[in-house]
């Protein structure tokens, strides 16, 4: 009989029984001690109309307003025009930031993006869009 064999089931065994305890210990907390949230007052921005090649960026305010430091893990654009920037260390509780959303207005016509914040709160995600119309510049001939 190989070693590996007997070792696999005690080994199995404890691992199950350390995620066990581990669990308990976890869920024994109070969820209120270890929730936060996250506010914004605005989650859309409408840019209206907007030179082609000229970029916008806004910032999206937020507010921590759970009892716990919020973390944003990162942030994904529905495309490469969008970039943001955002806190990159944790907020205490009742601190204020912004998320900051920059299109880079290349492109002429209508559009709407959307920016997913992912973070520690309750929800773990949040949807910031824009929106706006890119107009071609006027030429000499028009």
């Amino acid at each position: 009989m190989h070693p590996h064999k007997i070792v696999n089931p005690f080994i199995i065994a404890l691992s199950f029984w350390v995620f066990m305890v581990l669990g308990a210990c976890k869920s024994s907390s109070s969820p209120d001690a270890q929730s936060t949230t996250i506010e914004f007052p605005t989650t859309a921005t409408d840019f209206g109309n907007i030179p082609q090649g000229q970029p916008r960026t806004v910032a999206f305010a937020f507010k921590n307003t759970g009892k716990a430091p919020l973390v944003i893990y990162s942030t994904e654009a529905s495309c490469g025009c969008t970039q943001r920037e955002y806190p990159q260390q944790p907020l205490e509780p009742g601190k204020r930031g912004e998320i900051k959303v920059t299109y880079d207005a290349k492109e002429a016509g209508h559009f709407t993006k959307t920016i997913t914040v992912y973070h520690n709160g309750q929800n773990g995600m949040d949807i910031l869009t824009i929106t706006g119309s890119v107009e071609e510049p006027m030429t000499a001939q028009q």
